[in-house]
């Protein structure tokens, strides 16, 4: 089955400090409650684009931009991607690539074969509460690997944690943070409700801005890079 794709034409904030498009790949293998690009993942009335239509968006603003994000949903569910990124690798674009980490190897040839330039990673929990932090059963060695082909592939990379009462303490950030190394580069971002959010599962609200300190102080513990995105 061919990709769905929606477009975003111009990005300021998605990829550094480069002008990027960013495309949403439909699909994903999990089913966080916290999603908020539910359109991707379940069915829907949305319009999704083809991939012929979303090569030619970025033909026509090949001049103007500087970069291309794939995000999702999950784009690594598709095993397709590997020949799309190719396309956008054409077109002398700098690729970075956002993943929920369930795909090791997936993500390994994509580094191996010089197809990507920017990794972001989401860190959902601590591994103890992946599962119900996801809604799905993944192995969380799976998350182990893909943090470590990450670290040791010599590609710019983040990692990022959407922290959210509830279902994040400090514990859980000593204990996520503790699977890194030294120098990487760690976003935490506070939860934030919005119309797609179920209100009967999450919060009202995220953290307040003195406990966002107390996560930032545990998480510094163990990276040296860490920031509220």
């Amino acid at each position: 089955m061919s990709i769905k794709f929606k477009f975003l034409p111009l990005s300021t904030i998605d990829y550094a400090d480069l002008l990027s498009a960013v495309i949403f790949t439909y699909g994903c293998n999990f089913r966080c409650p916290f999603c908020h690009n539910p359109e991707l993942v379940l069915k829907s009335n949305e319009t999704f684009l083809s991939e012929k239509q979303v090569l030619s968006e970025i033909k026509q603003r090949q001049k103007l931009l500087e970069a291309v994000v794939v995000t999702g949903g999950e784009p690594l569910l598709h095993k397709d991607l590997f020949a799309f990124i190719k396309k956008l690798k054409s077109f002398g674009l700098k690729i970075k690539l956002d993943t929920n980490g369930s795909f090791p190897n997936r993500l390994n040839y994509l580094i191996q074969n010089k197809l990507i330039d920017y990794i972001a990673m989401d860190i959902k929990n601590s591994l103890e509460k992946y599962s119900i932090t996801t809604g799905v059963n993944i192995p969380t060695n799976k998350i182990i690997k893909t943090i470590q082909i990450i670290e040791d592939s010599g590609l710019e990379y983040e990692f990022r944690t959407t922290v959210i009462p509830g279902f994040h303490t400090k514990a859980d950030i000593a204990n996520i943070t503790q699977l890194f190394k030294k120098q990487s580069k760690y976003f935490i971002q506070n939860f934030v409700r919005s119309k797609h959010i179920d209100t009967s599962v999450l919060p009202n609200k995220g953290f307040s801005k003195a406990q966002l300190n107390d996560f930032i102080n545990v998480a510094k513990q163990n990276v040296t890079n860490v920031k509220i995105q």
